[in-house]
């Protein structure tokens, strides 16, 4: 069940993904903005270079803009792929979801079908017992047989084992319903 678990994460942060990767290609149609600066010493001789920091010295500062105006409709080509990356993650998110919904409602179904054969196991489990108590009682006054016994005893350990696998069936049941939810 932990990868199950684990493949619902994933398909999420897929999902993210592909959103941020969408936001991200919506941004090329923006213009981008540049800020430098420089600083430079240099003379002809190197202790005037490394030596009064006051002179010899120049330095500029830049700011720059850019923005791509048109470069073949790749910026646009580039949304349209990101959107639908974005769609198809959506699409397995919700795909995933409903998954788990149908799984989860197989595993209550199951868990309540198991819980109704528990509970008539059960009944047989009382009527094989009453079986052997009275198979018991018609041998003790000479109007059953020692066969008639026998029989009852084997349909009531008959009875328990199905009886016990049908809890533990249950118990699966409850335990993949757990798991699934």
């Amino acid at each position: 069940w932990s990868s199950v678990l684990f493949r619902s994460q994933s398909v999420r942060y897929e999902m993210r993904r592909a959103e941020f990767g969408k936001g991200i290609a919506r941004t090329t149609f923006l213009p981008s903005f540049g800020l430098n600066a420089t600083y430079a010493r240099s003379h002809n001789e190197a202790s005037l270079v490394y030596g009064d920091f006051s002179k010899n010295w120049s330095g500029t500062i830049g700011v720059g803009v850019r923005w791509n105006l048109f470069n073949g409709f790749s910026d646009r080509a580039e949304v349209e792929r990101q959107t639908l990356l974005y769609r198809i993650a959506e699409e397995e998110y919700n795909d995933r979801l409903r998954t788990l919904r149908q799984e989860a409602e197989q595993a209550l179904l199951a868990l309540r079908a198991w819980k109704e054969i528990t509970a008539i196991n059960s009944d047989n489990l009382v009527s094989a017992q009453e079986d052997l108590r009275l198979a018991q009682e018609r041998y003790r006054v000479g109007a059953g047989t020692l066969l008639d016994i026998i029989n009852a005893q084997a349909n009531l350990t008959r009875a328990r084992s199905t009886f016990i696998r049908a809890k533990y069936d249950s118990m699966i049941a409850y335990a993949q319903l757990h798991a699934t939810m």
